[in-house]
């Protein structure tokens, strides 16, 4: 499940929060900012008080870089997914059991981008190829 405030492309991760507490509730108009570990930055400076009012995210990469990743996951996943038309697609099976079958030939590209741009980055790479 993406966290809460998670921008496009980044990685986010809640045990990085470094406000006071460290739970990821801050209200800068109350004197409490919102701040994370090093290497991590807040997802937003919150003014009032909120349960997770904020998140702690790797920096975005730049647009290129993203868009480039995402391309070539989206090519390595529709080319695995029509390498393998005539296992899933030729006969009657559960919708789980084609889910499962797609999920292990997608883990290689999907995983990777997951890794770098975290999971709605996953999401679009995912989406494309597995809606044939």
């Amino acid at each position: 499940m993406p966290a809460l405030f998670e921008p496009l492309g980044s990685h986010c991760d809640r045990s990085q929060c470094r406000d006071l507490g460290n739970d990821c509730m801050a209200n800068l108009a109350e004197g409490e900012p919102a701040a994370c570990a090093d290497g991590y930055e807040p997802s937003t400076q919150p003014a009032t008080w909120g349960a997770d009012n904020f998140n702690c995210c790797a920096p975005v990469a730049d647009a290129e870089t993203f868009a480039l990743a995402l391309e070539q996951c989206i090519r390595e996943t529709a080319v695995a997914v029509s390498a393998t038309v005539p296992v899933w697609a030729d006969h009657c099976e559960s919708v789980t059991a084609k889910t499962v079958f797609q999920r292990r030939q997608l883990n290689r590209a999907v995983d990777k981008l997951y890794q770098a741009h975290g999971y709605q980055a996953a999401l679009w790479c995912a989406m494309p190829p597995t809606s044939i």
